[in-house]
């Protein structure tokens, strides 16, 4: 390995200026950050730039140019025969793209940090211009010049196309809070400013929003910031806004700080409680355990009408336990729920709306959660604070369950965890204007908008039905819900309109809870649906206080019944009747509740105790702010301690669970729901196994049909399916003795044991084939004669050969006997047939005389066989000397389980008759795993040039490693929708591709790299998150690419992919500074576009890395200082960092930030990097080039 430095000094100078006064036509105004201003048809909403003609005379623009690039004036050209009449206004959208209608879209887009901008006239002189940069820009604010045309300015309304209206000269600049929001353990001094110079800040710290007769801090001159300092020495909400003459004043920020102390000793907390020695001791550290909400309003939270009081302001601020930024937002609130949960903790729903702030939240609330993950979204016009309600404190239904709080949270889950849509949350301790509130579930509500933000559109795309005291839609339209309810006796058409598994799971999980009490057919439930062809219904779990604890006692799991009670709009009983859903039905209950599915016993016991014991302590606050109060809201609550909160969880977890899941199979089966046939058991329910697995499958009745390429053995209609094959009874099964086999025997008297070994010598005995014995036996014609003394027993034996008996699974003997046998297998006893249990001897009678003509089955310990020649010996004993008949046959048979050679997804069914089982399904993974360090993303064409067409994307996958890459089970879970296949691997070093359309593909790429499947979405243009996971849901790669700095701008829609760097060193996707565009367009899909180190390492590093080294310079850019780096495409053969020092002797990385990628100039671009956070006493920085190993 290879290092090289290159050393230079931090140096800027930076000036800024910008004319008015110009002649027409002039850059009137401009929007860099266009969210909803103004959008196209096709919902875009690009930057846009206005052209305004003040001028008396008309103008011909042919010729002139827009440019952001003071290197490239000519950079975008009006078209031929663009005119604009005297006053006329014209908008030129900065897009970076091609137009989608009949508007003009310029080569470039504007950036919200500022840039250069530029109206050039057709002589290539500057007309108009912005420079060095045009200032910060803010989100749906517009700039440009002022009325009059003599100043410039910002504009809150902004107005496209249209004069300009009232401005202000700026912003004040927020204010800011020496210390983060949230816990404090001792006092201190808190300082408040505004980086505006000139500008005063108003405050409070009773919680009430500041105003002109607040208390007010004013800057030592017009040149300087205001500073407020505090002393916060107790629970103190702070609220500060700052203002300046003709500039738009701040928000209103506030800030919340918290001593743990005072609020454990707060009035509010119960003595009976905090002054516990196990409880109280635990309180400070529970309260710091989880995040907290706070909540400041100047009105008490209204609770009348009951469903539906007023909304009032809020401020409401997140903060973290560890320090990490949280949230602070303006927004209404009001109390929800039914008249039966009128508590004195009420629950809350806050709404983000214009009126009173952002009119969305933008957070990420819930993606370190359990089942967040990159499926999480961020963006939310609603959340709910749920009290608990029935599962809370102030429950005084079933005494041997009653709160434990997370009933909601692990319905919710398993929703989750299935793949279905649901409400993620997480628990967070509230504050009410500074007092402690409760512990509270943070959730998302089930509205059309929480199914857009997750599903795509427009809420009002959507259809909301709801069942509470009736059904009725909240949101939307009925229509598709009326049709499909009432063809609900059709099940093609339910079909249409019904996701069915998102169904059947919920179903599922409303029997496993046993909600007797309020759910039913018009109450407690939520559905929705895209209003689309082909858009279905998906149902949610809601409302699950009372799940989980009816019908049951203390000493007894519940017995509760829910299957006949109907479900959402009273489909069950209807669709039950067709058998393609009732057997879908018992597939997916299979699946939840056997073989370790998450509602067996053992999932269920152990996701209750994890979840139970995530709140285990920070339940006891919530105890102590509420058990009195709850005891005296409710006399027949009794006082409610953690102690109890165990209590009830046992419940759920020792006395419910074990035995809840075969009861409600049982109840299923009952109602026509689940068949009486058992589904097939395999030895192992699929995960890792080594190549050559052997898989028994063994059931209790009926036959069992098996494949392996991933069709039902039942087909639809209920048919054997041609490709499933039978095990036992194909070749997978054997027979080592045939039945009627010929055997040595002996009646000539009591032989002892000696005879059962294998070395016995038994050439003088007789020979001849079963059947033995005399007499006349039902059904069954003698081949050999013996016994004529009437011996009570008689002596066989025989050999026989087995090959790859290690590979046995089961092994029986089918036995024919009148009375009763005695078999050793190898001189080892194997089976007894109608014989009593203890020592038999020559003389011991057979328990009964059997029954004639019909054979036995028994079983034996396959481990009995050995490889090659096998020694069978059998004692046939009759009931009594007397007896008229005797007879002996046997055959053995046995089976091989199915060899899993390769990733095999094994899926098997009983079959009785006509009636199937339940399908059971495993995946069996035999190779080695895809992981981080084995697999990588290498590249991705996520927006093709317009030769190449639309189509022609695609994502490339690489093993970097020196095995065949298992892909079985691997997918893609977010951008695009993709699973590999059980057959599937990588060779080493192998590259694939995935494509949207393979035609396209072909057709701008060539037939040369592998395809190995479609994906049937797009990948968005502007960019997007692109996870893939292995087989067993762990983390492969996550990158969130995008068409913005600092992210290669030449992959969006120029013909040029995203390039992962160096991808044999399995880098970090997740940065950008890992990716490039590609040396040619289109990326060269199946192969490498890096070019090979071949110089000299310790002269050729740098201009391999970089070209010429000269080219690395600081410079200063809004104050701070970026370096200037260039790099070399595809020279990936290196990897390069940055140093700082602040006297040339001791050195440190820099944790520099990248903030552009440059279009090429050849195959070099100029990288910019922040180097801001380590400058405060670095004066230094150098470049270290590393040839990689």
């Amino acid at each position: 390995m290879m290092t090289k430095f290159l050393t230079g000094f931090l140096l800027a100078t930076l000036t800024l200026s910008a004319s008015a006064q110009i002649n027409a036509p002039v850059i009137s105004e401009f929007m860099a950050n266009n969210s909803d201003t103004l959008k196209l048809g096709d919902g875009s909403a690009p930057d846009w730039i206005e052209i305004h003609n003040s001028s008396a005379t008309d103008l011909v623009l042919t010729g002139w140019h827009l440019t952001d690039d003071l290197e490239d004036l000519t950079k975008w050209t009006f078209p031929r025969n663009t005119s604009l009449t005297s006053g006329a206004r014209l908008l030129v959208y900065a897009s970076n793209g091609a137009p989608v209608g009949p508007e003009l879209h310029a080569n470039f887009k504007l950036s919200e940090g500022g840039e250069y901008l530029a109206l050039i006239k057709p002589d290539g002189t500057i007309h108009q211009e912005f420079s060095p940069t045009f200032p910060q820009q803010y989100s749906d604010v517009s700039y440009g010049l002022t009325p009059g045309e003599e100043s410039y300015g910002y504009f809150q309304t902004p107005t496209p196309g249209e004069a300009n209206n009232d401005s202000v000269l700026g912003f004040v600049k927020d204010t800011t809070f020496s210390h983060k929001r949230g816990f404090y353990e001792a006092p201190f001094q808190l300082e408040v400013t505004t980086a505006t110079p000139g500008a005063s800040i108003r405050y409070t710290t009773d919680g009430t929003p500041p105003g002109p007769s607040s208390a007010e801090v004013t800057p030592p001159s017009p040149d300087e910031p205001p500073v407020l300092t505090l002393t916060i020495d107790s629970n103190t909400i702070v609220r500060a806004v700052a203002e300046k003459s003709g500039f738009e004043s701040t928000n209103t920020d506030t800030q919340t700080y918290l001593f743990a102390d005072e609020v454990v000793s707060h009035s509010n907390m119960s003595p009976i409680i905090t002054g516990n020695g196990a409880w109280g001791s635990q309180m400070r550290d529970a309260l710091l355990e989880i995040p907290s909400i706070s909540l400041v309003t100047q009105e008490e939270v209204p609770t009348t009408p009951i469903m539906s009081p007023p909304e009032i302001p809020v401020s409401i601020e997140m903060f973290f336990p560890d320090g990490r930024d949280g949230f602070q937002v303006d927004a209404g609130i009001e109390r929800f729920g039914g008249q039966y949960t009128l508590y004195p903790k009420n629950a809350l729903r806050v709404s983000f709306k214009s009126k009173y702030g952002p009119k969305r939240l933008k957070f990420d609330l819930f993606s370190e959660t359990e089942f967040g993950g990159e499926t999480a979204v961020d963006s939310f016009d609603q959340i709910l604070l749920r009290n608990g309600s029935h599962d809370s404190i102030f429950s005084r239904h079933y005494t041997h369950s009653r709160a434990v709080y997370v009933r909601n949270r692990y319905f919710f889950d398993r929703q989750l965890e299935e793949g279905h849509l649901s409400m993620r949350g997480r628990f967070v301790h509230v504050y009410l204007n500074g007092e402690y509130y409760g512990q509270f579930h943070l959730m998302e509500r089930p509205n059309a908008d929480f199914m857009a933000t997750h599903l795509g559109g427009e809420e009002e795309d959507y259809d909301m039905m709801k069942g509470r005291s009736g059904i009725f839609v909240s949101q939307g339209e009925k229509t598709a819900w009326d049709h499909m309810v009432a063809n609900k006796g059709n099940y093609e058409v339910v079909k249409d309109y019904m996701d069915i598994d998102s169904y059947i799971d919920y179903m599922l999980l409303n029997f496993y809870g046993g909600n007797e009490h309020d759910w039913y057919p018009q109450h407690n439930w939520v559905a929705g649906r895209k209003r689309e062809p082909g858009g279905k219904f998906k149902f949610f779990m809601w409302d699950n206080d009372f799940l989980n604890r009816r019908g049951g006692n203390a000493g007894a799991g519940s017995t509760a019944n829910t299957t006949d009670n109907g479900g959402p709009g009273n489909m069950i009983g209807a669709l039950k009747l067709h058998d393609e859903f009732n057997i879908r039905m018992a597939d997916r209950a299979q699946k939840h509740f056997f073989n370790g599915g998450m509602l067996s016993p053992e999932r269920v016991q152990e996701d209750f105790t994890d979840l139970s014991e995530s709140i285990s302590r920070t339940v006891i606050p919530e105890i102590a702010r509420w058990t009195e109060v709850a005891r005296d809201f409710e006399a027949a609550n009794g006082l409610y301690t953690p102690d109890l909160f165990e209590n009830y969880v046992d419940w759920i977890v020792d006395v419910n669970a074990p035995t809840r899941s075969d009861v409600v199979i049982g109840q299923m089966r009952s109602a026509g729901m689940f068949p009486n046939v058992d589904a097939p058991v395999f030895n192992q329910h699929g995960g890792r196994v080594t190549p050559g697995f052997g898989l028994a499958i063994t059931n209790n009745t009926g036959g069992i049909y098996y494949t392996v390429d991933g069709s039902d053995p039942r087909l639809v209609g209920g048919a054997i399916n041609p490709t499933a094959l039978q095990f036992p009874g194909s070749s997978k099964s054997f027979t080592s003795i045939e039945a009627g086999s010929d055997w040595k025997f002996y009646d000539g008297g009591d032989l002892g044991t000696a005879w059962r070994a294998p070395g016995f010598d038994d050439s003088a005995w007789d020979s001849g084939s079963a059947p033995i014995g005399f007499g006349g036996i039902t059904g069954t014609t003698l081949n050999s004669i013996i016994n004529c003394d009437r011996h009570l027993t008689f002596y066989c034996r025989k050999t026989f050969d087995i090959a790859n008996v290690s590979t046995i699974s089961e092994a029986s003997f089918q036995i024919h006997a009148d009375g009763g046998a005695v078999v050793f297998i190898n001189g080892v006893e194997a089976v007894r047939d109608n014989m009593p249990e203890g020592v038999i001897g020559f003389d011991t009678g057979s328990i009964n005389d059997g029954v004639e003509g019909v054979f036995d089955t028994y079983t034996f310990d396959p481990g009995l066989l050995v490889e090659g020649v096998n020694f069978i010996a059998v004692e046939v004993h009759n009931q009594r000397p007397g007896s008229g008949d005797m007879v002996f046959d046997l055959s053995l048979t046995g089976s091989r389980p199915l060899s899993i050679d390769n990733t095999t997804t094994v899926r098997a069914r009983s079959l009785e008759g006509t009636t199937w089982s339940a399908l059971n399904e495993a995946t069996f993974l035999a190779g080695v795993p895809a992981t981080p360090e084995n697999l990588v993303i290498s590249k991705i064409h996520y927006h093709p040039s317009d030769p190449q067409g639309e189509l022609s994307e695609y994502i490339e996958l690489l093993n970097i490693s020196d095995q065949d890459v298992d892909l079985a089970g691997v997918a893609f879970t977010q951008g695009i929708a993709f699973s590999f296949g059980d057959d599937t691997t990588l060779t080493p070093g192998q590259r694939v591709v995935l494509v949207a359309d393979a035609a396209a593909f072909e057709s701008a790429f060539g037939d040369s790299a592998t395809i190995l499947g479609t994906y049937p979405s797009r990948l968005d243009n502007g960019g997007e998150q692109l996870t893939l996971r292995a087989a067993d849901g762990s983390l492969v790669h996550a990158v969130r690419f995008d068409d913005q700095a600092p992210w290669p701008g030449e992959a969006d829609g120029l013909g040029y992919s995203l390039v992962l760097v160096s991808p044999n060193s399995a880098p970090d996707h997740a940065l950008p500074q890992n990716w490039r565009a590609s040396l040619d367009s289109g990326g060269a899909p199946g192969g490498s576009d890096s070019v090979p180190f071949t110089g000299n390492p310790d002269t050729d590093l740098f201009s391999y890395a970089l070209g010429d080294p000269n080219g690395v310079i600081i410079r200063m850019i809004d104050g701070l200082p970026v370096l200037e780096l260039p790099r070399i495409l595809g020279a990936d053969d290196v990897s390069v960092r940055v140093e700082v020092s602040s006297d040339l002797t001791t050195w440190q990385d820099s944790e520099a930030i990248l903030l552009n990628q440059s279009a090429r100039n050849g195959n070099s671009i100029i990288t910019q990097w922040s180097l801001a956070p380590e400058l405060e006493d670095q004066k230094y920085a150098r470049v270290i080039v590393t040839q990689n190993q």
